[in-house]
């Protein structure tokens, strides 16, 4: 049997090798894994049916495996420890994992050490297309501290997801900013392209409140606003940066090096935002805003400025307020100039640092069928489903190039959840190392108005690259993080700061940001602080850091 066998072995390889293609297994018996999308408002981007959607049964028949989806509308982190803290959990889950020493990949990190994780490592070779994503599209030293965290003594927990392949072209740019409706700039005979300062931000807003202007509803417009939870109201604030930066972490004059937190313009920021809440430019509900919530204010053009990023925009835009409205469209005010004169845009290094993560549950009884689907869906067929469907169906192939059929392509356009409720698309955020731009650009003709809307808006803040180690990655060695950690852990700096928005005076503001800093000072903040600066110090090699 053993010659056999090895005969038969010699012989595929050789097929293989002649061009002969194997015949792919069709599955006929499927088994269902649970998934959750650990992001406040996932759920907005599922299909009206998880599972029998048309590209959950194609896939299906690829794997075997039917993702049964789950998301969340509170806090991530807290869903999180929810989660770990009940030992209940689905199958497997994406969340945020932005660094392992804190936020959610701080929750993630201490439930892989404890066990709560599935360890990949031992079979990551079985599934090259999962280990593509640790070789493609993130950055070296995010793998090493964050992915590859030496705490996991050589254990693979995490697995990068929506990282770019390493040409530029596949880099998202999600095009942050303020946006303004077109409509009531017109009618203050205001160039949007010229509002670039905070203080001409603010000058505008007033205008807004005194201009008597309407929503799509016939109810007064609040001059400025956010999605949920207040995201994102930085872009408010970012005419307050000190540059293009890496780290959270400054280099003071007298040579000492501190976290922004503890800056001028942390106070500053926080001083403007409350004059904005006081004067009543900003809606005061930003900050408590439902995914549900800011999303109907957005469909009647309630906020005359929105804060957020372009895709978000277009993709809550063109189905509401774009068919009912058209004239009230949203254009890019700004860019913001930050304090050294440059534009306030996205800051990448080559390869991404900090991603959303799939990891699998230790508990899990279809660990195996979790590995196939994504190694499926990271594949090239794979991703050519996730993305433009099913090929005949939904698009041809047409020099090269995914075409989707012409009469698809108008219905999506007119309404875009035809699309989703295919499932085409749906499956994109389970893919890592993107390479679709670079690998299929989409002919100009081809684009639809939503597509040319996106490209404008996202030329005005092109990304910048850096090829550098963050100054941030030095505080992973010291010896008493853990401690400082566990004695900060009670602090929320985000918390005490949109506390101080509500403020009755500036200097009750300002009290509740040095009373925190304070916090951080007895926990131990100094101690980081010193050892960054040796850390820096010591480094061989300065050119590669970047603050």
């Amino acid at each position: 049997m053993r010659k056999l066998s090895l005969f038969l072995v010699l012989v595929m390889l050789l097929g293989f090798s002649a061009g002969v293609v194997a015949e792919q297994k069709e599955y006929t018996e499927f088994t269902e894994v649970t998934f959750l999308s650990c992001w406040n408002g996932g759920g907005g981007g599922f299909p009206q049916d998880v599972m029998g959607n048309v590209i959950a049964k194609e896939i299906a028949k690829k794997t075997g495996v039917i993702v049964n989806m789950e998301s969340i509308v509170t806090s991530e982190t807290e869903r999180l420890n929810t989660m770990f803290a009940s030992g209940v959990m689905p199958d497997f889950v994406n969340a945020p994992y932005w660094s392992s020493t804190g936020g959610e990949g701080f929750v993630i990190r201490k439930a892989a050490v404890e066990g709560m994780i599935y360890d990949i490592a031992p079979v990551l070779d079985q599934y090259p297309n999962i280990k593509r994503l640790f070789e493609v599209g993130i950055a070296k030293d995010y793998k090493e501290f964050d992915v590859f965290n030496p705490e996991y003594e050589g254990k693979i927990y995490v697995i990068p997801q929506q990282t770019p392949s390493n040409d530029p072209a596949d880099i998202t740019n999600w095009a942050y900013g303020v946006f303004g409706r077109k409509d009531i700039l017109d009618a203050l005979n205001v160039d949007p392209k010229t509002i670039d300062s905070t203080e001409k931000l603010y000058d505008l807003a007033v205008q807004i409140k005194n201009g008597g202007f309407k929503d799509a509803a016939g109810k007064d417009v609040i001059p400025m606003g956010t999605s949920h939870n207040g995201w994102n109201y930085w872009g408010f604030l970012d005419g307050f940066n000190d540059g293009y930066h890496l780290s959270g972490y400054r280099m003071q004059e007298d040579g000492s090096i501190v976290s922004t937190f503890f800056m001028q313009q942390t106070i500053d920021q926080v001083l403007f935002m409350r004059k904005l809440v006081s004067e009543g430019l900003m809606d005061v509900e930003a900050f408590s805003n439902t995914d549900t919530m800011g999303k109907e204010k957005m469909a009647i053009g309630k906020c005359a400025l929105f804060s957020f990023h372009a895709p978000y925009l277009v993709d809550t835009m063109r189905d509401t307020l774009y068919k009912t409205n058209p004239e009230m469209e949203y254009v890019r005010v700004g860019p913001l100039k930050m304090t050294d004169g440059n534009i306030v845009t996205a800051v990448e290094k080559v390869g991404r640092t900090g991603s959303p993560v799939n990891f699998i549950a230790e508990s899990s009884p279809h660990k195996e069928e979790v590995l196939r689907f994504l190694d499926f869906i990271n594949s090239d067929e794979g991703r050519l489903l996730a993305r433009y469907g099913i090929e005949g169906e939904h698009y041809d192939m047409i020099d090269g190039i995914p075409t989707v059929k012409p009469e698809l392509r108008e219905a999506w356009a007119e309404d875009s959840s035809l699309r989703k409720n295919l499932g085409i698309g749906v499956y994109e955020g389970f893919i890592g190392a993107y390479d679709y731009d670079s690998k299929y650009p989409v002919p100009d003709d081809q684009k639809t108005q939503w597509d040319k809307m996106l490209d404008a808006l996202r030329a005005d803040v092109p990304i910048v690259q850096f090829d550098k180690v963050s100054v941030g990655f030095l505080e992973r060695g010291y010896p008493g993080m853990e401690e400082f950690r566990d004695l900060s852990s009670t602090i929320d700096a985000e918390a005490e700061r949109r506390r101080a928005f509500f403020a009755a005076t500036d200097e009750d503001a300002i009290k509740i940001i040095e009373d925190t800093r304070q916090r951080y000072m007895d926990a131990g903040q100094q101690g980081v602080f010193d050892y960054v600066k040796e850390q820096y110090e010591a480094y061989p090699n300065k050119d590669e850091l970047m603050f």
